[in-house]
């Protein structure tokens, strides 16, 4: 089944041997989980260096034996990424943490937001720039944070690489097919346009998800 287009027409990137666990519907993407142990992520198909993204997510279930995790990747490449991952713990508690996987995995920072019940939406801002990663997270609905309640330098995961959206039961746990989805996806930097090509008369192969910059950038006055 898979995601499709975002509303950029780029296709959504899943391994084929999992598409069937990935589907939409009522807006948002699903991502169903009937076996531990098994990372399903969705990625955009193009390397970003530096991302500012924001989604919602929940789950429909509540966790038992162990965590049903939501997670957003960034600079994923042959196995590295940044991931910031919400965590519903089997306790009823929901927490937020932040992880750089080199070859192995360094958890770089946790916290413990509070509840939550089957269904309850939560708003996640993931922010990496340069050799920095942080994150936040709050209910829908309410006003941002002003702290991010996750963040660390760097050491790794330094290159550009895929962003994408995925889930994964922790070991133990014993859901039935519990399912993970996201909605209202928006991405600050870099930001994505939907354009009249070739209006010039000047044709070029650029396919969507391309990375294009300004010939000539606006100077802002101070």
């Amino acid at each position: 089944m898979g995601w499709g287009a975002n509303p950029a027409g780029v296709e959504w990137d899943i391994d084929p041997a999992l598409d069937e666990d990935f589907s939409v519907s009522l807006g948002r993407g699903r991502i169903a989980n009937p076996a531990g142990g098994v990372f399903r992520v969705a990625y955009l198909p193009y390397d970003l260096l530096d991302v500012d993204l924001t989604v919602n997510v929940q789950t429909n279930q509540v966790a038992t034996g162990s965590w049903i995790n939501a997670s957003v990747r960034a600079r994923e490449a042959v196995g590295d990424y940044i991931a910031a991952r919400v965590e519903y713990r089997d306790t009823g508690e929901v927490s937020l943490s932040l992880y750089e996987v080199n070859g192995g995995t360094a958890v770089l920072g946790t916290v413990i937001l509070g509840t939550y019940e089957a269904s309850d939406p939560l708003m996640l801002r993931v922010q990496v720039v340069g050799e920095y990663a942080r994150a936040k997270a709050w209910e829908r609905g309410a006003r941002e944070p002003d702290i991010w309640q996750v963040g660390s330098p760097l050491s790794h995961v330094l290159a550009p690489g895929r962003a994408g959206l995925g889930a994964v039961l922790s070991a133990g746990n014993t859901n039935t097919n519990p399912e993970v989805s996201w909605g209202g996806l928006t991405i600050a930097n870099p930001q994505q346009f939907t354009v009249v090509r070739s209006v010039n008369g000047v044709v070029k192969p650029h396919t969507p998800g391309s990375s294009v910059k300004l010939a000539r950038p606006s100077v802002l006055a101070l």
